[in-house]
């Protein structure tokens, strides 16, 4: 199998995991805190990056990380924290394909700081995609009610600091092992959120063990299946083509949703991130050499 299908397939990949983990999120944050949820997350993640340890080479690539990696990942597992807390914390306000839909307007904001921060040139299909994109948005911020309002601000809010993540790791993401990445990230996130939740007051505790098993089963979709996938994707493809495969996301979302909690967008909202989701596959089918 060639290198680019094997890339494609994981992003597909990815797409499938983090779409289906909104639904038993979205179970979850209807019971305890988006900041107890998230905290979870990357205790059950961290534990499950326990098990490569088992194996020799793992263990030396994890042994081995160097200053410049440790420092990197200190300032991604930050950025990734708030990232998360904000997304989480929208996906109480939104259906799950809605909530899905707007995670795709980290792909506009990630091309943005590419142009201003890394200086790449400003593509006809991104100019395109981005008017799209802001129409979706503006549609579904005054259109679609006040509490989709306050999801949307969350999202951006998220958007915005999971872009500048991407930005950071880049220009990083060949020299860093997955396994090594991945067991730093959520053993760092572990604190992170602790202190979230220390400052914010609330509740360590998880009501019983059917809230556990669904922030597992979120855990194993979305920062263990998603997050490893996603790497092992843009290892093998440019990033754009890899986004631009992921924007299938909101469509397992949506799916999934139906299936399950018997729940779908309202037109407005289906026009609104429909409209996303178009701009994002224009920017992604525009080929934007991200190599």
């Amino acid at each position: 199998m060639k290198r680019t299908t094997q890339g494609d397939l994981l992003a597909l990949l990815c797409a499938i995991s983090t779409g289906l983990s909104i639904i038993p999120a979205k179970a979850v944050v209807a019971v305890i805190a988006p900041e107890t949820l998230v905290f979870y997350l990357f205790v059950f993640a961290f534990v499950i990056s326990l098990f490569p340890l088992g194996v020799k080479s793992q263990r030396e690539i994890i042994g081995a990380v160097r200053k410049d990696q440790a420092l990197l990942i200190v300032r991604l597992a930050v950025l990734y924290s708030a990232a998360i807390f904000f997304s989480w914390t929208a996906l109480v306000h939104l259906e799950p394909a809605t909530q899905s839909f707007l995670s795709r307007i980290k792909v506009f904001i990630t091309i943005l700081l590419a142009i201003i921060i890394l200086k790449e040139k400003l593509f006809r299909a991104e100019i395109i995609g981005a008017l799209l994109a802001v129409a979706g948005i503006v549609l579904l911020k005054f259109k679609a009610g006040s509490a989709i309002s306050s999801g949307i601000t969350l999202m951006l809010i998220s958007a915005l600091l999971f872009s500048s993540a991407e930005i950071m790791l880049k220009a990083k993401i060949k020299d860093i092992h997955p396994t090594l990445f991945l067991f730093f990230r959520n053993l760092l996130m572990i604190p992170c959120f602790a202190v979230i939740i220390w400052m914010r007051g609330v509740s360590f505790a998880l009501p019983d063990l059917r809230i556990a098993g669904l922030i597992a089963l979120t855990s194993l979709l979305a920062p263990v299946i998603g997050r490893t996938t996603y790497i092992l994707a843009i290892k093998r493809n440019s990033l754009s083509r890899t986004v631009l495969i992921n924007q299938a996301q909101p469509m397992f979302a949506a799916l999934a949703g139906f299936i399950i909690l018997h729940s779908l967008p309202t037109p407005i909202e289906w026009l609104g991130g429909g409209l996303i989701l178009a701009g994002a596959f224009i920017i992604g089918a525009g080929g934007r050499n991200t190599e």
